[in-house]
């Protein structure tokens, strides 16, 4: 961030309160369904898809950011951030139906694309792709915002896996009922 701005300073309840502390409880709560996912606890996979609402929720309750979002737009960009982040984990993340998958993976790599691409106008000619500085802090923002996608991905595909073991469960069952039923030729 201090990179894109011109003259950087350190706001500390919007350091603290809109980037670090919200950026540790996604981290948190998507550790969590990782380590729950693995243990095999599926139930309620889901809701853990919406812990970058952390990101919202921190920029929110800043002082006089939430009159700004409703007189101007300010702030649009975390809601913006949150839902093509969710987006994306969807897309990496599987489940059905296959074209709203595939439609949140094009949405989530359209948004790494542009992101990439604003910073060269955010940050003027000094960011051009071309120039050593921008060329990073191009890789930088790509593959953060790729890792959280990656991240993202981790309720959605857990919660798939769980469907598609409750289907699998539900055709054994049948399965084994007509074995039962049918009787074997005697020799």
């Amino acid at each position: 961030m201090s990179e894109l701005a011109s003259a950087s300073r350190v706001d500390w309840f919007g350091t603290f309160g809109a980037i670090l502390v919200p950026g540790a409880v996604v981290g948190a709560l998507l550790a969590i369904a990782w380590a729950r996912g693995a243990a095999g606890a599926t139930r309620g996979m889901g809701w853990f898809a919406l812990a970058p609402l952390a990101f919202v929720v921190g920029t929110i309750v800043q002082p006089e950011v939430l009159e700004n979002l409703l007189s101007g737009g300010f702030g649009l960009g975390e809601i913006a951030f949150t839902a093509f982040v969710v987006a994306g984990g969807f897309g990496i993340g599987g489940g059905r139906p296959r074209w709203a998958r595939w439609t949140c993976a094009v949405i989530g790599a359209a948004f790494l694309v542009a992101l990439v691409a604003s910073l060269s106008v955010a940050g003027g000619p000094r960011f051009a792709l071309t120039e050593p500085r921008g060329a990073w802090l191009a890789v930088l923002a790509g593959s953060l915002g790729a890792l959280i996608m990656i991240a993202e991905a981790i309720p959605f595909r857990y919660a798939s896996r769980a469907r598609d073991a409750a289907g699998a469960l539900g055709g054994s069952v049948t399965m084994l009922r007509r074995c039962s039923e049918t009787q074997l030729p005697r020799s």
